[in-house]
């Protein structure tokens, strides 16, 4: 491999260029040293290749011969007659700044030999086919605007494809070249002065500068044009900015000197095409859900090798899982008697819950005995008889009272009340008097208390069930009343 200058650059690795440590190195370009030599681009050629390789990058930056440090290069000093590698250092402000070339445009110029003029020919039709021919303006004005550095440099930003200031007129020979094997170089420049540049003969070396720059070999040995200065008209309102002279000649050393990776100026789609999804961020989309499964994978496999760990540690190294030993009594049981002890003891535990059941339900049927008979002992209608001066007449109270009161009711019984007290609940029963004979139903005998008459055998009225009053009543018959329901006696 013949001896070259290899010169490397930081890019991100992501989408995202706003974090520092996403960026890394990356060979950019690669220059001959005898190529360099024969084309005589400048007597100064390291500070050429620093600005070829700003213009490239498009950021200010230095050459330095370590990666970690500025150690600066002697910018004088004349080409090595050795291999050489150099670092483009730019600071972090600046690349937030930084503003290569399209990367559609630079993927073209750092083809493979094999398929440059396939790709370059096809570059044209794609971009066509891609824009429509509706996009030129906003191109245009966002390759501008992200180099213009300051507000110096606002009167340089071009909003309209058509205009005057992006257009050279050139010999039809040299327009096809433009951007390939010709190129114009503007000095001063960030890194090189006028007298920095190869000039032809009685052409004056100071003040700004357009200087013609052919980069085909064979053409160089055969013509007088490099090094020679354009003509440039008196009034330069109108004339292209620099920015678009140092694209047109970064276009020419990618095509040229050009060893950058493909796709690594992608993340810079989003600023050129704005609005549509880049190729880069599909791919950078399919790449982070690929590592996302790359450690969902490692994040298992790591979780499988602490269970197997821990399984060794439980038994003591050995790669046979152990044995629980409260399961090694019914592994030793044969497969029929296991069924048949599983089948008795579901048998059992029906039992038992047949029992707990009719526990519960003789409890509760117990329960409502006792229930029943406290309420039929406490809750019974007597009557008791007490002289009450009202209108002449006989009055009784009655009152609700309970069962041990009952053998009073026939001392305090008299004459001057003709009626035999009988009651009557569920179970029917003769309590202190006669009761009508005929046949009753539980409901009936539990929900109903009578009073019957004496003598006549006649039924009397019912009385309403559980009546908790006190009230009067004459001889004979006289009218109560409860919510609203009579009550005969």
């Amino acid at each position: 491999m013949p001896a070259t200058i290899l010169v490397y650059t930081q890019f991100p690795t992501t989408v995202s260029r706003r974090i520092p440590n996403d960026w890394k190195w990356t060979r950019t370009l690669a220059f001959p040293l005898d190529d360099l030599a024969k084309l005589k681009l400048s007597p100064t050629p390291f500070k050429w290749i620093r600005y070829a390789t700003g213009v490239v990058v498009g950021a200010q930056g230095d050459l330095s011969h370590q990666r970690d440090s500025v150690a600066l290069v002697n910018y004088d000093d004349p080409l090595p007659g050795e291999s050489l590698e150099l670092y483009y250092h730019v600071s972090d402000e600046k690349k937030l700044h930084m503003f290569p070339l399209d990367p559609l445009l630079a993927n073209s110029r750092t083809a493979t030999p094999s398929a440059k003029s396939t790709r370059q020919a096809n570059f044209g039709g794609e971009v066509m086919q891609r824009d429509g021919g509706r996009k030129g303006s906003s191109y245009i004005e966002a390759f501008t605007r992200g180099r213009h550095r300051g507000p110096d440099d606002e009167n340089d930003i071009i909003d309209d494809i058509d205009s005057v200031r992006n257009g050279l007129f050139l010999d039809k020979a040299l327009h096809a070249e433009l951007g390939s094997d010709f190129a114009i170089l503007v000095t001063p420049n960030f890194a090189m002065d006028t007298s920095d540049v190869d000039v032809q003969p009685g052409t004056h070396g100071h003040g700004q500068r357009y200087t013609a720059h052919f980069f085909d070999l064979p053409f160089v040995a055969a013509s007088n044009l490099p090094g020679r200065a354009i003509r440039t008209p008196d009034e330069m309102s109108e004339w292209p900015p620099t920015m678009l002279f140092d694209a047109v000649y970064a276009s020419a050393v990618l095509h040229h000197f050009g060893v950058v990776p493909p796709r690594t100026l992608d993340p810079w789609n989003d600023i050129f095409y704005s609005g549509e999804r880049t190729t880069t961020e599909q791919v950078d989309e399919q790449r982070r859900r690929e590592q996302e499964a790359k450690e969902d994978e490692q994040t298992e496999q790591s979780r499988l090798e602490r269970n197997e760990r821990y399984m060794q540690r439980r038994t003591g190294g050995s790669a046979v899982d152990g044995i629980d030993p409260l399961m090694l009594p019914y592994m030793l049981i044969p497969r029929d008697r296991m069924a048949k002890y599983a089948e008795e003891r579901q048998e059992a535990l029906a039992e038992e819950e047949r029992e707990v059941l009719e526990a519960k339900v003789s409890s509760w049927r117990d329960k409502k005995n006792e229930e029943e008979k406290k309420e039929w002992e406490e809750i019974h209608i007597f009557l008791f008889l007490e002289p009450l001066s009202l209108r002449g007449s006989l009055r009784a109270l009655l009152v609700l009272l309970p069962y041990p009161c009952w053998p009073s009711c026939s001392s305090i019984l008299s004459s001057s009340w003709s009626s035999t007290l009988a009651l009557r609940r569920w179970p029917c029963e003769r309590r202190q008097g006669r009761l009508k004979s005929r046949a009753r139903t539980s409901s009936e005998c539990d929900e109903e208390l009578w009073m019957l008459r004496d003598g006549g055998g006649g039924e009397g009225r019912p009385l309403l069930p559980r009546v908790t009053v006190v009230a009067a009543c004459d001889k004979g018959q006289s009218r109560l009343a409860r919510d609203g329901f009579p009550l005969y006696l």
